[in-house]
């Protein structure tokens, strides 16, 4: 059946048949919506409608059941626009999957969407590293210095100072260590040096992918004392 579907494409109208995403990404569990639609061609019913997957391992292309009911999927005066869904997705249903529109004695073929379903997977926590002021501060400040390897999105990086927040500057640099360059997001802040003589307590806090990781140090005289805490 498939191979007679594939013949009569032949006599494809290019762009005819819109899928989107074209490529979507999410982990086990996930529900997905695929959606097919045409272009400028009359409507059609969605029970016409053939979806098939290509299995990424077997490159074999499978015919598939749609448990989206006409009501769902719905049809307008000009286009049709028609779902398939993938409840609870497994990594088993990765693939490319192309909807088949039938019209008359025509077979018009999808854009394709690929599925890429992964598993569940905690984000690590970038590992914090602090700079800290010389022993003999000069001037009226004490410089802190908060680093973490390699430049992550979407994260934020900032300071409490005696659990007063300060936004510091953040950059991205290259630094030299034994064996390589490396890349660094850094966030450097200027604590008032009397505050750190005394002993406040200065905690670099990073946010990253809803997680927060933050390492606190203070100084006593000459004695620095680090710890840090992960949420």
């Amino acid at each position: 059946m498939i191979s007679c579907l594939l013949l009569l494409t032949c006599a494809l109208a290019l762009n005819a048949v819109v899928q989107v995403p074209e490529l979507v990404e999410v982990e086990v569990g996930r529900t997905i919506r695929l959606k097919c639609g045409t272009n400028g061609m009359p409507p059609t019913y969605c029970y016409t409608i053939i979806w098939t997957r290509i299995d990424p391992g077997t490159k074999k292309l499978v015919t598939l059941i749609n448990t989206v009911t006409p009501k769902d999927s719905g049809v307008s005066e000009k286009e049709a626009e028609c779902f398939f869904d993938i409840e609870n997705a497994t990594v088993d249903n990765s693939g490319t999957y192309y909807c088949f529109v039938v019209y008359g004695k025509m077979v018009y073929i999808g854009n394709g969407s690929i599925v890429i379903v992964t598993q569940e997977r905690k984000t690590a926590l970038p590992p914090i590293n602090i700079l800290l002021p010389s022993d003999d501060i000069n001037g009226s400040f004490a410089p802190l210095l908060c680093m973490i390897p390699g430049v992550v999105p979407q994260l934020r990086m900032f300071w409490l100072i005696d659990r007063e927040e300060q936004g510091g500057f953040t950059e991205t640099v290259w630094r030299k260590t034994a064996d390589e360059t490396v890349e660094f997001t850094q966030n450097q802040v200027l604590v008032p040096a009397e505050k750190w003589e005394r002993g406040a307590v200065c905690t670099c806090v990073v946010e990253f992918a809803g997680r927060i990781a933050r390492k606190s140090v203070q100084s006593h005289g000459n004695h620095k004392e680090d710890n840090i805490a992960e949420e």
